[in-house]
């Protein structure tokens, strides 16, 4: 009997982060929002008002580019806190920020909880 794999809890992370870019990227709405907790509510605006923006920015026409860079995983039990710097580019929009995510573990999946800009440069709205 070969030995199970198990990820630990930073590797689910980063797996969790890279299909996270991936799905803002090709631009599938539902995917995207599925990595945020239903208990989500963004930074002055609520969940539907967000939900409404991001829909029309992922149906506007043009690529996404998306990168980003860990610069910290901190895990306690079902909660994480993530640091990131990440690139944007569309053709309406571009930034460099540092971002903070607030992850909890529901159901044995990392789903966002809080979305936060941390830093920015060279923000530039199209």
């Amino acid at each position: 009997m070969a030995d199970q794999f198990e990820l630990t809890d930073k590797d689910q992370i980063e797996v969790f982060l890279k299909q996270w870019a991936k799905d803002w990227i090709a631009k599938d709405v539902n995917a995207s929002f599925a990595h945020y907790a239903k208990s989500f509510v963004p930074d002055g605006m609520s969940r539907l008002e967000w939900e409404v923006w991001r829909r029309k920015a992922l149906a506007r026409d043009g690529n996404i580019e998306l990168t980003y860079v860990i610069r910290n995983v901190d895990v306690k039990g079902d909660r994480a806190t993530v640091l990131i710097w990440q690139s944007y580019l569309s053709p309406y929009f571009k930034s460099r920020i540092g971002k903070e995510f607030v992850l909890s573990k529901q159901d044995g999946n990392w789903l966002i909880h809080r979305e936060i800009v941390r830093e920015s440069a060279r923000l530039h709205h199209a």
